[in-house]
């Protein structure tokens, strides 16, 4: 068994959709989270509210730590990151735990239905045969796209 990471949708009417990440061998890798598929590893494209998804809206970064993985998040939105229902200000990096809730898109009030783009981060092992699911990063390092 591989150690990986996953992000759930569990929010907008579409939850299921599920992402698993084995980050290549390595010291680390970046995923790219947003709307432009041709520059993210995880397309998010909104149905209910287009432009509350940036080109890049964030980035996972994962970091080899002993048989596991360090993964934090980053924003790069005009729109929003939220983690446990806290804004992460732009440019800024936060560590994620298992079962930290993440939305990718502005803070919905309170008591209304949460975002299209809501998922629940964890860290699982996988076994090879199932890696034909992986997502593998576009980009290999900490370089960033245009």
């Amino acid at each position: 068994m591989l150690p990986c990471f996953q992000l759930l949708r569990i929010g907008g009417g579409r939850g299921g959709d599920l992402y698993t990440f084995h980050p290549p061998t390595g010291a680390g890798c970046t995923y790219r989270l947003g709307c432009r598929a041709d520059l993210c590893d995880v397309a998010l494209r909104p149905q209910q509210e287009p432009g509350l998804i940036s080109g890049i809206h964030a980035e996972l970064h994962a970091e080899r730590r002993g048989d596991d993985w360090r993964v934090s998040v980053e924003d790069h939105s005009s729109q929003g990151t939220l983690v446990n229902n806290v804004r992460l200000p732009r440019g800024h990096r936060l560590e994620l735990s298992d079962g930290d809730l993440l939305t990718f898109g502005p803070e919905k009030p309170p008591g209304t239905s949460p975002s299209e783009f809501y998922f629940m981060f964890q860290q699982v092992r996988v076994k090879p045969q199932d890696f034909a699911a992986i997502t593998i990063p576009r980009s290999r390092g900490e370089a960033r796209a245009g």
